[in-house]
């Protein structure tokens, strides 16, 4: 697809395969992943991060027409914070990227509570 190795991935009604041979269940969607961690990236700035990871995936328009054809395309970003009120922004140039590529962008907030 994007010419790199995801780090998980499922096909839709393909079934998914214990190690013992079993199926563990069947998939009602595709999926494609490629994971980035928190420690191959600056923690303090996600857009940084994403840049990271679309460093990884060919830039050309016409391979992520490609696979826009397949589903729906969508950037995971999970966010763990110290304390409430924190902030982060992204620039108009990565979300110009991501609009031309048809990219959704997804955040899962997480903040430790403050007692």
């Amino acid at each position: 697809m994007f010419g790199v190795e995801p780090t998980a991935c499922q096909t839709k009604d393909v079934p998914l395969q214990r190690e013992d041979g079993s199926t563990k269940r069947v998939p009602k969607f595709g999926r494609w992943t490629h994971l980035l961690k928190s420690a191959q990236t600056d923690e303090w700035d996600i857009e940084a991060a994403i840049e990271e990871l679309l460093g990884r995936l060919p830039r050309e328009l016409e391979v992520w027409r490609q696979v826009a054809t397949l589903g729906a395309l969508r950037i995971s970003v999970g966010l763990s914070l110290s304390s409430g009120n924190e902030e982060f922004e992204l620039g108009p140039k990565l979300m110009q990227f991501l609009g031309e590529r048809n990219v959704g962008i997804y955040f899962d907030v997480y903040a430790e509570n403050e007692d």
